[in-house]
């Protein structure tokens, strides 16, 4: 064992000596228990722990092997140069390797070429461990199965979900109890233990007592925050060489690859700090010496990291356009749009801590589509309400008249679901289409593409979320891609894209990406979609150059202020030239979409990999772990993005429709001339602020995330001192069980706070007949205890209870708050999992704000 890992099962059976005590079998581990984890060397401030390539390794001579016998598929030249860098690894006894491959270039064939060929010259060969994300556990096993004879591996150890519990001594994980809980005897003989990142994280001390010979990390980024939990528990492993895989290395900052790298192949890069001083990201000389480090040879060594990019190596793969569609706004849409604008200068004035990214999703919200769709009576007459929708069902036109297949990316799970609907009745469809989300367990994903893969239907149409159906999955059966909405990092969106265009597409392979443009002159060029379809460029650009992104602070705020002040970032020459795009000379401003009712604001779903995430821990029959780092990204995170932008504005003159310059397609004509940048005086431009504020604003829409922090904006923008004359509460669970009840007063309490008065508070919610709880309790039972709980927090405030039975009249389901303000407007909060999904984390939330006015006020606005 390594030094590493003997200190780790050192300190492992101290954490047994002082866990002597178990709970019986049959009782559960209370999840108050503290978190053990076996302690690691860091390596942040200064280096406290390297592995490094034995000296005498490294001077005998090596000759590539021969192809392993057993292999059912004929390898590329490509993978035959990765099997060559991998047994020389091996041979010099590398700790550590990346194999960074582009996607679809079939890293997962490389490593089983490499795994075989390990198993058959090992004279007593050891175990191998591979660790993937849930949803590629069953790709990785149908992999064996396409390229390996049956058996050659050894017997395959499925060290996850519901195996777990045939192989637990007792109830709950290792870092629970602080002592290993796997039974891990039989791993020795078995060929592959397959696993996932959460498993391995959980349960760290009964893998760490294996010696592994090759331990395998599938979509390695999933380390790439040095301090998680995850990453501790990675760096714990016995293995002899580990084996990191990804196409993105860098998703979001510098400091992924040095977590990645510490992680294999401890003190390659140095320390953090070290790295972190080397390699500003702003010293692209410096980041070029970086570029080298990984990939040259050092000595008689080889290269840390393989990278070959698909379009330099795969000569027979068809060819890939992308298309790029600027649609305008339809009249509501663009309403909605105007509300962002007039809230973002008070957000961004306000100095409140993340307005700036509240603001970027409100905006990336609004910008798909301006309406939940719930309750949808009339399909086309929501799509006509979204630029994009109208735009992609008019691109899914066309893919039917021609007899093919697409791939539709939008991560809104209600979204999904409504496209599955509208994409049925709209084509007249035998079956709904699938959808793919981090809610789908991994081996159904794989059956759903499976079927969609050997459908005969000509036609067909696969729903996916970016990240959950962006990884590991090959669906070749289909030859157009539709981002519908579009991630925020485009590496994601490679990602997706990808799982089109690899090994097996014979078809070329064009991209569609629809954008929505405000129809206001003054808006338009700086419209939401656009600057971000700039950004996504550069940062695509200089990510391929380069390997990574160089960061900078000021992404957010410079983006901000070219959506919201109308500046725009100085294109370079060529940067806006679309591949295979036609565009037409006519202005994108003549045409004008029919108008629609409603008007609203709307935002993306929380990120499904989430789900995922749970969905793994649940079927490992283990409570989820909270920790700040390993939670999947927001659908607008943090830290991204990390790609500066120039900040210089362009002369007013210049100002034309930046959609004009971008040589996007207009949906109406099928020119294949590029538009020439149109050059014309403005006399006087009102910023999209000032224009958005001649507007009245109606509706908002925020995202409270599962396990994420639950901030009040939405509703203290409007109770903060407000006198509100009446409260009213429409819930049908808020009085189910004393947990409800207790939200139900603290939410209150909370607006008592926030405002100057409360006149009256009115509630409406079903009776006990009408729900099951564990106590059984009455009618009277649930009003006597809220009467209670109100005359301790907020006795002066009148309170009138209604309690209604299911078969009542009327509907109940619809969960909102509403307050009438003294000054005549209303506001209602709509609830989408009621004061519950406001007041407990466990849930993900949404809620829409609606604010209404008097006609008379409305009619001085405008």
């Amino acid at each position: 064992a390594t030094l590493q890992s003997a200190r780790a099962l050192a300190d492992l059976e101290k954490q047994v000596a002082a866990n002597a005590g178990h709970p019986p079998a049959d009782e559960t581990v209370p999840e108050a228990l503290e978190t053990y984890f076996l302690q690691v060397g860091e390596n942040f401030e200064q280096l406290d722990y390297a592995r490094l390539p034995r000296s005498q390794a490294a001077s005998e001579p090596f000759s590539v092997p021969g192809t392993p016998q057993g292999l059912k598929s004929e390898p590329k030249p490509h993978q035959r140069e990765a099997f060559a860098w991998l047994t020389e690894a091996w041979e010099r006894k590398l700790p550590g390797v990346l194999l960074a491959d582009d996607m679809g270039l079939g890293k997962t064939f490389q490593a089983l070429m490499f795994l075989l060929w390990l198993q058959r010259t090992s004279e007593h060969p050891k175990p191998v461990l591979i660790v993937a994300p849930t949803g590629l556990l069953r790709n990785w096993q149908a992999e064996i199965a396409q390229h390996i004879e049956p058996g050659l591996l050894g017997p395959v150890v499925e060290a996850f979900g519901a195996n777990l519990r045939n192989i637990r001594f007792e109830p709950g994980s290792d870092i629970r109890g602080g002592t290993s809980r796997l039974d891990v005897s039989e791993w020795e003989s078995a060929g592959i233990v397959l696993t996932t990142y959460e498993t391995m994280r959980d349960y760290h001390m009964s893998f760490a007592r294996i010696p592994f010979a090759a331990i395998v990390y599938d979509e390695i980024q999933k380390l790439k925050n040095p301090a998680s939990q995850m990453t501790r528990a990675a760096k714990a492993l016995n293995g002899r060489l580990q084996i990191a895989m990804t196409g993105t290395p860098v998703e979001n900052r510098l400091q992924d690859l040095w977590s990645i790298a510490d992680t294999v192949y401890p003190g390659f890069l140095g320390s953090s700090r070290e790295f972190e001083n080397r390699y500003p990201a702003s010293d692209l000389e410096r980041l070029g010496d970086l570029q080298q480090r990984l990939i040259e040879r050092d000595d008689e060594l080889p290269p840390f990291m393989l990278r070959r990019m698909k379009d330099e190596i795969l000569t027979g793969l068809p060819e890939k356009s992308a298309r790029k569609y600027a649609v305008e706004m339809p009249p509501a849409q663009a309403q909605a749009y105007d509300l962002v604008l007039a809230r973002a200068r008070a957000l961004r004035e306000s100095g409140e801590q993340g307005a700036m990214l509240k603001v970027l999703h409100m905006l990336r919200g609004t910008s798909l589509h301006p309406l939940p769709p719930r309750g949808i009576t009339d399909i086309d007459a929501y799509i006509a309400q979204s630029a994009r929708l109208q735009k992609t069902f008019e691109i899914l036109e066309g893919v039917k008249q021609r007899g093919e297949k697409a791939l539709l990316f939008c991560e809104d799970l209600e979204m999904q679901a409504f496209l599955a609907m509208a994409v049925q009745e709209r084509f007249d469809l035998q079956r709904r289409p699938m959808c793919i989300s981090g809610s789908v367990a991994g081996h159904k994903r794989q059956e759903m593409v499976s079927a969609f893969q050997t459908s005969s239907a000509a036609f067909d149409v696969l729903i996916l979320s970016p990240k959950a159906g962006g990884v590991g999955l090959t669906i070749t059966a289909a030859n157009n891609v539709i981002h519908l909405s579009r991630w925020w990092n485009p590496a994601v969106e490679d990602q997706a894209t990808d799982r089109a265009y690899r090994i097996g597409q014979n078809r070329p392979v064009t991209i569609h990406i629809p954008m929505a443009i405000h129809p206001d002159e003054a808006i338009g060029p700086s419209s939401f979609d656009q600057r971000l379809d700039a950004l996504m460029d550069r940062k695509r650009s200089l990510s391929r150059g380069l390997l990574m992104p160089p960061e900078s602070e000021r992404d957010v705020e410079d983006l901000l202020s070219d959506v919201l002040d109308g500046r725009h970032a100085q294109p370079e020459a060529g940067e806006f030239t679309a591949v295979a795009s036609s565009t037409d000379a006519s202005s994108w401003k003549d045409r004008r979409s029919a108008s629609v009712r409603d008007i609203s604001l709307v935002d993306e779903a929380p990120d499904e990999d989430h789900l995922s995430f749970s969905a793994d821990v649940a079927a490992s029959s283990e409570a989820p772990i909270a920790e700040e780092s390993d939670n999947p990204e927001p659908a607008m995170p943090a830290n991204e993005p990390q790609i500066p932008m120039s900040t210089e504005a362009l002369p007013v003159e210049e100002a034309g429709p930046l959609v004009e310059k971008a040589g996007v397609e207009k949906p109406e004509t099928a020119s294949r001339e590029t538009a020439r940048p149109t050059r014309r005086p403005i006399l006087s431009v009102r910023s999209p602020i000032e224009a958005a504020e001649a507007r009245t604003p109606f509706v908002q829409r925020v995202v409270f995330e599962q396990y994420g922090p639950r901030d009040w904006a939405i509703f203290e923008q409007y109770a903060r001192d407000a006198a509100i004359a009446r409260l009213e509460v429409q819930d049908p669970y808020c009085c189910a069980d004393e947990q409800a009840r207790s939200r139900l007063v603290n939410f209150i309490s909370r607006f008592e706070q926030l405002s100057s008065q409360i006149d009256a508070v009115h509630i409406v919610t079903f009776d006990a007949d009408s729900v099951q709880t564990r106590d059984q309790e009455s009618t009277h039972d649930q009003r006597k205890d809220l009467e209670e709980r109100w005359q301790r927090t907020m006795a002066s405030v009148p309170l009138h209870l209604v309690q209604k039975s299911r078969r009542s009249g009327g509907d109940l389901h619809d969960r909102f708050v509403k307050a009438r303000l003294e000054n005549g407007d209303n506001v209602i909060w709509d609830l989408g999992r009621g004061i519950d999904g406001v007041m407990n984390a466990r849930w993900s939330c949404v809620v829409n704000a609606f604010h209404e006015r008097p006609a008379a006020a409305s009619s001085r606005v405008h």
